[in-house]
């Protein structure tokens, strides 16, 4: 991408012109908070990489068995300046601090929409010692992924999803269902996907399952109680954290008087 022209950054400065590609680390918006700091452009944000696993068999050619999307990797350019050398090592520390983190939450200003993950892997100044030089930081994506704001749907015994920006087949973020009587059974569909609870389950109790950090609880609104119940889980039946929504995903559980979707669109 482009290089941008910037106004100059210094002590009393009452209007910045800020990149459109000015990025928000771990909550810090780093040309608004750091003196004497200007992002110039960024690369990567728009890559991607395929892997493809193939066989070699008689025929000519491979013979295609997977593929997937790999990690990424964001280069942000940026030069940073002061008037004394003093200034110049509180703003290279303080920029090292706000750079700290594994897996953190970013944006860029011109996709104020859509969060990012990752962890800086190096930084590195082209013309150390000086008061003015560019430097470089590396943000390694494990993720490759930028996620939306968390979209929400709803309904009694059953939700089909309908969204068509679910370009992707996608986890989700976690699925709330209600109780809706007494029962020693749960069951959940997720499409083909089932989850099965196999317990004592209260009427009006609430279930939350988390795709992500791949766990159930329950709270019971009577005694604002809140517990794991993993242990219930029938894994014979049961394949809830390998289930994928896309548009038209139907999620189900005769057991509920409420379920509730919560997911983030996700975009290369």
């Amino acid at each position: 991408m482009s290089l941008y022209e910037f106004t100059d950054l210094t002590v009393g400065t009452s209007e910045v012109s800020l990149p459109s590609e000015s990025i928000t680390f771990n909550g810090h918006k780093l040309d608004s908070e750091l003196v004497g700091y200007q992002t110039l452009n960024v690369e990567g944000r728009s890559s991607f990489t395929r892997s493809l696993s193939t066989a070699t068999g008689l025929a000519d050619g491979d013979l295609f068995l997977s593929s997937r999307i790999e990690s990424n990797k964001i280069s942000v350019k940026y030069m940073v300046s002061a008037k004394t050398n003093s200034d110049f090592n509180t703003l290279n520390d303080t920029l090292n601090k706000y750079l700290q983190g594994n897996e953190v939450a970013f944006n860029f200003a011109d996709e104020p929409n859509y969060t990012r993950y990752g962890t800086v892997t190096a930084n590195n100044l082209d013309n150390a010692g000086q008061l003015s030089t560019t430097g470089v930081f590396e943000i390694k994506m494990s993720d490759p992924y930028k996620y939306g704001a968390a979209k929400n749907a709803s309904g009694t015994t059953s939700i089909t999803v309908s969204d068509a920006s679910l370009s992707f087949a996608q986890g989700f973020d976690t699925v709330v269902l209600t109780n809706k009587a007494d029962v020693s059974k749960i069951v959940l569909t997720v499409d083909s996907y089932t989850l099965t609870l196999v317990g004592s389950f209260k009427a009006a109790n609430v279930y939350t399952i988390d795709y992500t950090k791949k766990a159930i609880t329950e709270f019971t609104p009577s005694t604002n109680v809140k517990k794991s119940v993993n242990a219930t889980i029938d894994i014979n039946n049961s394949d809830i954290f390998e289930a994928k929504i896309k548009n038209g995903t139907k999620i189900a559980s005769t057991q509920a008087s409420s379920i509730v979707l919560s997911y983030r669109v996700k975009a290369l």
